[in-house]
């Protein structure tokens, strides 16, 4: 899809079935992509959130310390 339409932002699960998110940034590195990613996991840890940086992550949400309205906010922030 994203090579069908540019999203205006992308927020993208890390664990996904078919295609991880962390390919996905790969595949988009930031340089190229022209659109920011807010990556979704349940994993907090300090390994995950390096990983995603290095792949051009803008930011990150942490399911099970975040609220929906955080997310909102996320985008929005990014989008300005």
């Amino acid at each position: 899809m994203i090579e069908q339409k540019t999203p205006d932002a992308l927020v993208l699960d890390i664990n996904m079935p078919a295609v991880n998110g962390f390919d996905v940034l790969a595949k988009y590195p930031p340089d190229s992509r022209g659109f920011p990613v807010v990556l979704l996991t349940n994993l907090a840890d300090e390994n995950t959130r390096q990983r995603g940086t290095e792949l051009g992550a803008n930011d990150f949400f942490v399911k099970s310390e975040m609220t929906i309205k955080t997310l909102i906010t996320m985008v929005e922030n990014l989008l300005r």
